[in-house]
């Protein structure tokens, strides 16, 4: 009975490991912003190449009004968001734990992290001035 009990628990892991797995690679639609998405399966092939400045905006599902719609504004970088609760583990590999998250990444290198509470809709706010200005000074820095 003991030995039933372990191979199910092993089944019922490895399936919801596979849907898991299944899950991250098929999101990668585009939000009615038009910014893409990246999962754990294709992030290294948008994020790491030196000559690209990279912003990537982590979100959760559950939180989608306070996605930064600012961001497909900014100039001088590709921008992509990344869904926290899709992408576990890109989501532990940066030390996400909150959202909304914002890094910026100077070819493979996380050059700046912007975290929590932003509400970047409102115009008034000086963040989105300060990842563009963040964003402007690696490409400064890059292509002098």
């Amino acid at each position: 009975m003991k030995n039933l009990k372990v191979l199910f628990l092993t089944v019922f892991l490895l399936a919801i490991t596979i849907c898991s797995a299944q899950y991250e690679q098929s999101t990668t639609q585009y939000p009615s912003d038009g910014i893409r998405f990246l999962t754990k399966a294709n992030f290294d092939t948008h994020v790491g190449n030196p000559r690209i400045i990279v912003v990537i905006e982590f979100w959760a599902g559950w939180n989608r009004a306070n996605q930064c719609t600012f961001l497909k504004k900014l100039s001088g970088c590709k921008v992509y968001r990344i869904d926290t609760e899709a992408s576990p583990a890109l989501s532990g590999r940066f030390g996400i734990s909150v959202v909304p998250t914002i890094i910026i990444f100077d070819g493979e290198k996380a050059a700046e992290k912007f975290e929590g509470n932003l509400s970047f809709q409102l115009p008034e706010n000086v963040d989105k001035k300060e990842v563009q200005k963040a964003v402007d000074k690696i490409v400064g820095e890059k292509f002098q």
